[in-house]
């Protein structure tokens, strides 16, 4: 007798997405609305030397925080992560009365973020100021497909730039930190000059469609990508 087929293993399960956050920080610029952008580095471990937004992962700390400052509906600690990754990334601090913040203090304050030497919400009582969530509108949540061997749950918020501040780019992560007219970013795109992953590449085409700042937090709205099966 023949001996009985093996049945074929079965396909590995999908990893769970990772908590994450992204801000899509805008001002008006002279030509138009302009949006901040990163470059990342070639070392990073997703998208390396991608044009991107600023963001990242969602830390353990960020849901108790998210709590104490009385962001209970569940979307708290994603703008926390926003806010504090905008933060460690480009130096730009959304801060409710922070209108006064020193560029130069403030960049002290991140170098210590940053080695270790406090945590965010050592650094926010610091400087006396409570991040500006509510600042933040919820325009996209993005996961990553199934077949991508690092995915991302990934929510979208848009928020008008911090006056006064500009950005420094995170030497290491990052290579650059600029800001740029979201219109000209689908033609570096598509000209090869800047790669941009489909979510930044979306985006960029909705915020284009706006005029100014108020024009896009007024009527971005909010869109739902989840991952195909």
């Amino acid at each position: 007798m023949p001996p009985a087929p093996v049945p074929p293993s079965p396909a590995p399960a999908a990893p769970d997405p990772v908590p994450s956050a992204t801000v899509l920080v805008a001002r008006d610029g002279p030509g138009g609305i302009q949006v901040l952008a990163v470059v990342r580095g070639q070392g990073v471990g997703f998208a390396p030397g991608a044009l991107a937004f600023p963001g990242g992962v969602v830390d353990p700390g960020d849901w108790p925080l998210a709590l104490a400052l009385g962001q209970e509906d569940g979307l708290g600690a994603y703008r926390l992560a926003a806010v504090r990754e905008l933060f460690e990334e480009t130096g730009l601090l959304l801060a409710a009365g922070g209108d006064g913040l020193d560029g130069e203090g403030l960049a002290l304050c991140r170098e210590a973020l940053l080695r270790g030497e406090v945590d965010f919400a050592g650094l926010l009582a610091d400087l006396g100021v409570r991040p500006a969530l509510d600042s933040l509108v919820h325009v996209a949540h993005w996961i990553t497909p199934r077949s991508f061997p690092r995915r991302f749950t990934t929510h979208f918020f848009l928020a008008p730039a911090p006056p006064g501040q500009e950005p420094r780019h995170e030497a290491g992560e990052l290579t650059a930190a600029f800001w740029m007219d979201p219109g000209e970013a689908l033609h570096w795109h598509h000209s090869g000059r800047h790669r941009l992953m489909l979510p930044t590449l979306h985006s960029c085409g909705r915020l284009a469609r706006f005029a100014s700042v108020a024009e896009a937090m007024a009527g971005m709205g909010f869109e739902f990508r989840p991952a195909p099966d």
